[in-house]
């Protein structure tokens, strides 16, 4: 694989997640042609091999990147991502508030958004004073207009906004299928 212009120096890259995983999980694949999945992963893949080291963000990617793509073990390191902006808040928590929280900047449907907005209804009616604040989702018209009672979207807040949330929410939310690496759930254990 090409990877670099000038072979004899080392190559590294820092890898969230693969394609081969992201395709066979994420709803942003659904409609992509099986040849082009196919050619994407495999040079992915050979990108992947030629490299000198692999840093990743979870371990699960450099496990996918070691068994899925053949990468040595040994040119792979985890190497985490830290805990983002989001302070720690050590005061009350009132968990009996019915407040759900899901944030998401961007690819909210991979991140369970849609299943989260199906399901709402259900658990409003276990549970009547809920409610589910939606911070980014990036929803279109159609969406808005049909979001189920109890249901708040908000943009993309101010930091000191979005602690407040976090600090606020009963409980975060978010049901991805496929997140090998969720910053979003260590600022929501802040």
């Amino acid at each position: 694989a090409d990877v670099g212009t000038d072979p004899s120096l080392p190559q590294f890259a820092l890898c969230d997640a693969i394609y081969a995983s992201r395709t066979a999980s994420g709803s942003q694949w659904m409609h992509t042609k099986p040849s082009v999945k196919e050619r994407l992963v495999l040079r992915e893949c050979s990108l992947y091999r030629a490299l000198t080291h692999v840093f990743c963000l979870s371990q699960c990617t450099a496990s996918e990147l070691v068994s899925e793509y053949g990468v040595d073990s040994s040119a792979v390191t985890v190497t985490g991502k830290g805990t983002g902006p989001i302070r720690a808040y050590h005061g009350p928590k009132d968990y009996s508030n019915g407040r759900i929280l899901f944030v998401a900047r961007q690819r909210a449907e991979e991140k369970g958004l849609g299943l989260l907005l199906r399901s709402f209804p259900l658990v409003n009616r276990a549970c009547p004073h809920a409610t589910l604040t939606v911070v980014g989702g990036q929803l279109n018209r159609r969406q808005l207009s049909a979001l189920p009672d109890g249901v708040t979207v908000m943009p993309y807040l101010a930091l000191p906004a979005l602690e407040k949330l976090f600090q606020e929410a009963a409980i975060f939310a978010m049901p991805a299928q496929f997140k090998p690496w969720g910053l979003v759930y260590l600022e929501a254990l802040l």
